[in-house]
């Protein structure tokens, strides 16, 4: 499926459908307005997500873990600085300490999916508790960082980042978790103001994930 049609595509993302990791490189190609191509698969696969880039000169960047793919697009994508700040800044520190974290929430994200799929199997109590209760720290720590700038609205500084980016799939999963956001003010109004990006809506529903109303 080539998501933006009447442009050549040099991206391709290897992803599974209603992958919470999937829909953060989705949704960061689409704030970035790149052209890419989405291969959904429902195989599971260590190395998936993946994503191959062929440069213009021919050469191809191949990538399957999230971490290196968003800091991967970011660094050579986003040279206006739309979702990130310059080099040694504490924006752009902020920025990397968020995404550095991505690899154990990661973890606790796939636990959520899996908590989500109709299976034969049901997962245990034991696992299910553990997943929400990752998933409240986290609330926890994000309505926390939020509490403390408010004036800006968002995780780094007042503009919608990468930081804030990586994070919305997880608080999007707080449905399927049977956790009710309105317990978190700060972070149900963060969730309602990315709600308003028709990037964050179109990655979603790349990897046939839906919130909120269709676009305008």
């Amino acid at each position: 499926m080539n998501v933006f049609p009447h442009q050549p595509s040099q991206i391709e993302l290897h992803a599974r459908p209603r992958s919470l990791d999937s829909a953060v490189i989705a949704i960061l190609l689409e704030e970035l307005r790149l052209p890419y191509e989405m291969d959904l698969t429902h195989r599971h696969h260590p190395h998936i997500p993946y994503l191959t880039d062929i440069q213009s000169n021919g050469a191809q960047i191949a990538l399957n873990d999230v971490v290196s793919i968003v800091s991967y697009l970011v660094a050579k994508y986003d040279r206006g600085q739309r979702i990130s700040y310059s080099n040694r800044t504490k924006g752009a520190a902020e920025i990397q300490e968020w995404v550095g974290h991505l690899p154990e929430r990661s973890k606790t994200q796939a636990q959520a999916q899996d908590r989500r799929r109709i299976q034969t199997r049901s997962p245990s109590p034991n696992s299910q508790g553990e997943v929400v209760l990752k998933m409240i720290h986290l609330y926890l720590h994000l309505e926390g960082r939020l509490q403390d700038r408010k004036s800006g609205g968002y995780l780094v500084g007042k503009k919608c980042t990468l930081a804030d980016l990586i994070h919305f799939p997880a608080v999007a999963a707080a449905g399927s978790l049977k956790l009710d956001l309105e317990r978190f003010p700060e972070l149900t109004a963060w969730y309602n103001r990315l709600c308003e990006r028709g990037t964050v809506r179109r990655g979603m529903r790349a990897v046939e994930l839906e919130i909120g109303e269709e676009d305008d």
